[in-house]
């Protein structure tokens, strides 16, 4: 007679695998409870602009037109199609 306390027996009766299955339908449904709480912004509100009449806000327009100037690259890669 089998010992039914061995380690083959609690890997190969079964319960293994539905212990599995019921932790991968777990972390589906975590992972769907997290992301369903996302919205989709609409593309006008989406658009920040830098320069909001502050000093700061001027430095920080001037900061990146210069550095899209240098990186052509990146200002393609952030949507910057004019450089």
């Amino acid at each position: 007679m089998a010992n039914r306390c061995s380690i083959t027996h609690y890997f190969y009766s079964g319960s293994y695998s539905m212990r599995l299955k019921q932790a991968a339908l777990a972390v589906s449904l975590a992972a769907l409870a997290l992301t369903g709480g996302c919205k989709k912004v609409d593309g006008d509100n989406a658009a920040v602009t830098a320069n909001d009449g502050s000093e700061w806000g001027g430095f920080v327009e001037t900061f990146l037109e210069g550095y899209f100037k240098v990186n052509p690259t990146f200002a393609v890669y952030q949507g910057k199609h004019e450089f």
